[in-house]
């Protein structure tokens, strides 16, 4: 299990002294054996909720979903899971730049925001003979380059090694997601046997978009894929390179903020993400969307605090794109309880994305429940719809 699983137990459990007993099932589950720890009792709300959230329906029959890191900005990388297995590229002293390519598909969401800063992570192998490092060991600069023409160049100042360093703009770049965009970070005047560029092992990996390396400053590019012939255990390349994009050419990129371990996205008060989604990864893609759904991101902390819901956003579904079939006859409400004419799974949410009542035996009375708007969801032959109710007494 990876990320955070978040239940809440209140109703269940609080004033008593309770256990926690976790089952593992299924095919092949006798084979196996794992360890769970970091079990935390929440201390519940308090936590300022995640900012800039926002989402778009794509003409992929999909809904993007974004928000606002603890830089306060929008990520925008191929880093999208917890760091892994980490390797380096140098090119014996001369100049090298790694980059990741954007295209109308990854800039769609972010078209009239602002490129402000970069972050990225620089490598450096101290000598065992020295104390300290010194600081004037390599030498890097950002460039980003427009439809392949090079629009700016800043080397990075006060360059911090085997740490994230994040280098503001003198010039902000306005998106504009008709163009391609390449945002890299170009290494110079190194010692020959240092390897300064970083890059994750993914399975996010997109060759010709998150590996893209330059030896002629941009005039011809290649593929760390293609270097290593597509072997995975050096060739899945995402750069540690992250633009990062705000509202307002002025907006300052804060600091990395300790504490967030992660973040859950809810469709009308139901969890869509199964592992939890990591901090620098604040995206997540709806590949099954709803009409008219409403959408909201928690952030949950090493403490066990979790944050307040975000603004919630409803996404009205573009001309063309289709919501998986439903079958209005699949699930039956009649004011008193709701069932499901096929096999399957039935939760009942409160507003608020509180699970209230849970049924796999096809019907469910909500008799009990105070008057107010629920959301039922049920889960059946692989698929998750949900209904909004209207409780009346």
């Amino acid at each position: 299990m990876e990320g955070v699983m978040a239940v809440d137990l209140t109703e269940a459990v609080a004033g008593h002294l309770f256990q926690i007993r976790l089952h593992k099932h299924g095919e092949g589950a006798a084979k196996f054996y794992f360890y769970i720890d970091n079990i935390t009792v929440g201390s519940g709300g308090g936590a300022g909720a995640p900012e800039g959230f926002m989402a778009k329906a794509t003409q992929n029959h999909e809904v993007a979903l974004a928000w606002k890191n603890c830089r306060k900005s929008y990520p925008l990388s191929y880093l999208a899971e917890r760091p892994g297995a980490g390797l380096t590229l140098g090119n014996e002293g001369k100049e090298l730049i790694g980059a990741n390519k954007f295209t109308a598909e990854e800039l769609d969401m972010y078209h009239g925001k602002y490129l402000t800063s970069v972050t990225t992570y620089i490598n450096f192998a101290e000598d065992e003979e020295e104390e300290e490092i010194t600081g004037e060991e390599v030498h890097a600069a950002v460039v980003i380059f427009e439809d392949g023409k090079l629009i700016r160049e800043q080397e990075i100042e006060n360059l911090s090694y085997n740490e994230n360093t994040t280098q503001r703009l003198s010039q902000p770049v306005l998106i504009d997601s008709s163009k391609e965009l390449i945002v890299g970070i170009r290494i110079h005047d190194y010692d020959a046997e240092q390897m300064p560029l970083t890059y994750e092992l993914s399975k996010a990996c997109v060759p010709g978009k998150s590996d893209l390396f330059s030896e002629d400053n941009g005039a011809t590019w290649q593929t760390v894929w293609d270097f290593y012939a597509g072997d995975p255990y050096t060739a899945a390349c995402c750069w540690d390179i992250t633009a990062n994009i705000t509202d307002r050419p002025d907006d300052a990129t804060g600091q990395d903020q300790t504490g967030i371990i992660g973040y859950n996205v809810f469709r009308d008060g139901l969890q869509l993400n199964g592992a939890c989604i990591p901090e620098e990864g604040t995206r997540y893609l709806d590949k099954q969307p709803l009409p008219k759904a409403t959408y909201h991101v928690i952030a949950y902390y090493a403490d066990g605090k979790e944050s307040e819901p975000s603004e919630a956003v409803v996404v009205e579904l573009a001309d063309g794109i289709s919501a998986p079939a439903f079958d209005s006859s699949l699930l039956h409400w009649d004011g008193t309880s709701v069932s499901l004419r096929e096999k399957g799974t039935l939760t009942v949410l409160s507003a608020d994305g509180r699970v209230v009542a849970r049924s796999a035996a096809g019907r469910l009375p909500l008799a009990g429940l105070p008057a107010g708007i629920y959301i039922v969801s049920a889960e059946c032959g692989h698929q998750n719809y949900s209904m909004k109710i209207a409780v009346r007494r």
